[in-house]
């Protein structure tokens, strides 16, 4: 079965309509005030794939949940600079959140600054037990953002 190119466009158009939807309800769900529904929001953008942005503050229920996180992957999902400032900082402070994600906060300008010195005070202990590790070489983490 051969596709013309107007039909595959218009495949195409569908598909993006699609995931654009999908990313507005997935946003509703992450930014609700509900426990329930943000902890779907949060298995379902694991699924997907998808990084994980709460833009609202979150209930305290979700920070301990942040908080107690042992999956690497998870937490890189939610490290994004978009994501509220307490949930940035929760992860910062979490001893599991890979450091290149660490060394990313750290450096990034993007970032929150309170989550940001927490990275960098992370990486500094980080490094001073492995100072011979490739992320400690880069003299860009070594001070804190004002």
């Amino acid at each position: 079965m051969n596709i013309t190119r107007k039909q595959l466009r218009r495949i195409i158009k569908e598909e993006i309509n699609e995931m654009v939807e999908m990313q507005d309800k997935l946003a509703k769900l992450l930014n609700s005030e509900d426990e329930g529904m943000i902890m779907s929001g949060i298995d379902i953008a694991t699924t997907l794939g998808m990084p994980i942005i709460i833009k609202q503050r979150p209930p305290r229920g979700i920070l301990t949940y942040v908080k107690s996180l042992s999956d690497p992957e998870l937490l890189t999902q939610m490290a994004v600079p978009q994501t509220h400032k307490l949930i940035q900082i929760t992860i910062a402070k979490n001893q599991n959140t890979p450091i290149a994600v660490i060394k990313k906060m750290a450096t990034g300008l993007n970032y929150d600054i309170r989550a940001s010195n927490y990275a960098t005070q992370g990486l500094n202990l980080y490094c001073g037990q492995n100072p011979d590790d490739k992320v400690c070489l880069d003299d860009k983490t070594k001070g804190y953002r004002n």
